[in-house]
């Protein structure tokens, strides 16, 4: 087996929205008749590593015929860039209350899932990095075979991406 990993990596400007209802008006701003709610919505920068679990490859050699299984790709990681994210980053729907701390932190942490979501989503992009492991590996091939003086036909067998239904429901 041949242990490569492609690593693709997107940056995305994404925003997300969050809204917390002061159902208790407890620790929203206003006075005590005119409590708003808390509701905003973020942008942000951040990275998105697609790639293939390389445990997961297959390659059979038989003479000179090689075939190659390529699992699914997927999100290998994401993460929001924090240092894109400043008190300009944040923008309030009309009559909103500014948002806290804890608030910030929520939204950051609902953008991680987001983004995760979003590009474990996305067949086109997931095709793409598959496609580029494809690539790595003809070239791979060509390449020992040129060494070794053969000539090897490759039979491709991909996976095709599915969204999975764990990554398709709410992150809320």
């Amino acid at each position: 087996m041949i242990g490569i990993i492609d690593k693709k990596i997107f940056l995305v400007d994404n925003i997300d929205d969050y809204e917390k209802k002061n159902e208790k008006k407890e620790n929203a701003s206003g006075y005590l008749l005119w409590k708003k709610d808390k509701n905003f919505w973020i942008s942000y920068d951040g990275t998105v590593t697609l790639g293939i679990d390389s445990s997961k490859l297959d390659v059979k050699v038989d003479g000179e015929n090689v075939k190659i299984h390529i699992p699914e790709a997927k999100v290998l990681s994401s993460k929001p860039d924090p240092d894109s994210i400043t008190k300009d980053s944040y923008y309030y729907a009309k009559n909103s209350a500014i948002a806290d701390a804890d608030d910030q932190t929520k939204a950051y942490k609902k953008a991680e899932k987001e983004m995760e979501k979003t590009a474990a989503n996305d067949t086109v992009l997931l095709a793409q990095a598959q496609q580029r492991v494809q690539s790595l590996l003809e070239d791979y091939v060509k390449n020992m075979g040129t060494m070794l003086g053969k000539e090897y036909t490759i039979t491709w067998d991909i996976k095709e991406n599915h969204v999975k239904s764990d990554t398709a429901e709410s992150t809320e």
